[in-house]
């Protein structure tokens, strides 16, 4: 065993195979503050195509809205963000959508609200103003069902991601149930409730009981893997 030396040690960690990639120059880039750095790497965590909005950072970085603009305009002025003016049905300005961009690609090749052209592009949507990008509808996968009966209702798209990956181990039937359960069982105050991502994720489910008279509904065939 080799002596240890001053300093921290990273070493591997049980998570590493569901990781974000963030190029190392933008970890160490000296012109935005490490708040800025967690913003964008927050960011950077969610699936391409999911629009993000401010107000889901503020509630889920705990940081107030001034912080969180600033962190912003950080990464505006660094290059890392672009923004785009927004227009409602009758040509109203509704407020600015964000483009997450690597700062060393020409500004004529970044993407637009109809085509977003880049890889690891994020809209992000200001939904302190009226919404005008529409976020594609997700395949059913009784996702919907699950969220209407979860009793803590936070971070949708972080609750989708996860969905997806359990239904590897379970079918939408058996979670459901398995929900609907624990939504129903006496419940701690809503501060100690897990965030439905966390719920799935760390198989929380498996701690709820079922009322051994009810049978869990029959597998529907196809819908565990979509």
């Amino acid at each position: 065993m080799s002596k240890a030396k001053p300093g921290i040690f990273r070493g591997k960690l049980h998570f590493e195979s569901q990781f974000t990639q963030i190029h190392n120059a933008w970890i160490r880039d000296p012109n935005i503050s490490y708040k800025a750095k967690g913003v964008l790497t927050y960011l950077l965590s969610h699936e391409v195509g999911y629009t993000i909005t401010i107000g889901q950072i503020i509630r889920e970085s705990g940081d107030g809205k001034q912080s969180v603009r600033s962190a912003l305009e950080e990464l505006i002025k660094a290059g890392y963000l672009e923004t785009q003016r927004t227009t409602d049905e009758r040509g109203y300005n509704a407020g600015l959508a964000y483009f997450i961009k690597d700062p060393a690609i020409p500004k004529s090749e970044n993407p637009t609200l109809d085509n977003p052209t880049l890889d690891n592009q994020t809209a992000l949507e200001n939904n302190l103003t009226k919404k005008t990008i529409k976020q594609e509808k997700p395949t059913d996968t009784g996702f919907d069902k699950f969220w209407d009966l979860y009793p803590k209702k936070v971070a949708k798209a972080d609750a989708l991601k996860a969905w997806k990956q359990v239904l590897k181990k379970k079918t939408a039937d058996e979670l459901i149930a398995l929900t609907k359960a624990y939504s129903e069982s006496k419940l701690p105050d809503m501060t100690y409730i897990p965030y439905p991502a966390s719920w799935l994720n760390k198989e929380l489910y498996e701690a709820v009981e079922l009322d051994t008279n009810k049978p869990l509904p029959k597998r529907r065939v196809g819908l565990e893997h979509e």
